[in-house]
């Protein structure tokens, strides 16, 4: 098998990401195709000029790989807020994503019936003149945006263009799908943070829960519980009836997790 080629954007602000989750898990078989931006002013942080620009530049490196690549060759889309665990191989991610019966297939942002909206923090595809247009009309979309989201901009032309995609399963775990992450998970994204400070404490648990295995999961989720809802009045009495709620809710025995 060749390897897939998965195409990322670095900046400065989001070297750390990249250096310490992303590249050192990246999986066998995948080749890395990267576009340096090079040193921004900003930190990096959710609707930032530096998140704007990367935002802008995913889009535009993912199209020029596609117009100079061969028809029909597959590839990968990912941000760098991104950690891949042993469970995932390549060539049976590429057997996975060819049983969809799409050329495109995104992360999906929530799972919630009757939501499918994609996430473009990780999604594949095939380089097709369908999916060269969507990423054509994609850009010219962000790039005509006061906020440059490409996310917004892919899944209005998604709608708009009726174009077919497929969204991965739960082992493609973002921070939007709940939690604890799924015990067969083959990579994390992590979502629903506005800072990289927030980012490397999110990939820093769930790669603890993940290594950690059933017991740290239900320690971690134990704690997780008793902190909602935040600023909530706190006793001893509370303790004991919160504790009493979730261990009645999820007693530790096999195959019953939090």
């Amino acid at each position: 098998m060749q390897p897939l080629t998965t195409l990322i954007v670095l900046s400065s602000a989001h070297e750390v990401l990249y250096r310490r989750y992303f590249q050192p898990t990246l999986p066998e078989g995948l080749r890395l195709l990267p576009m340096q931006l090079g040193d921004n002013q900003s930190d990096g942080a959710y609707m930032s000029k530096e998140w704007q620009d990367a935002n802008c530049a995913k889009v535009r490196h993912a199209l020029a790989f596609c117009r100079q690549a061969p028809e029909g060759e597959p590839f990968i889309v990912s941000d760098v807020d991104v950690q891949f665990f042993p469970a995932f191989d390549a060539a049976r991610f590429l057997s996975y994503v060819d049983s969809l019966g799409c050329d495109l297939a995104f992360q999906r942002e929530r799972f919630r019936e009757g939501d499918s909206e994609a996430n473009c923090g990780f999604y594949t595809g095939r380089n097709t003149p369908a999916v060269r247009r969507l990423l054509e009309s994609s850009l010219d979309n962000i790039e005509r945006g006061d906020v440059k989201n490409e996310q917004n901009a892919v899944n209005c032309m998604l709608r708009e263009r009726g174009i077919p995609y497929a969204t991965l399963d739960r082992r493609f775990y973002a921070r939007t799908h709940g939690f604890p992450p799924p015990k067969d998970i083959w990579m994390h994204h992590a979502s629903w943070t506005t800072t990289i400070q927030q980012k490397i404490r999110q990939l820093d648990r769930v790669r603890r829960i993940v290594q950690g295995g059933f017991f740290r999961l239900y320690v971690e989720s134990y704690a997780e519980h008793l902190s909602r809802p935040p600023g909530r009045k706190r006793g001893p009495a509370w303790l004991l009836r919160a504790t009493g709620e979730y261990a009645s809710r999820f007693p530790i025995k096999p195959g019953r997790l939090p």
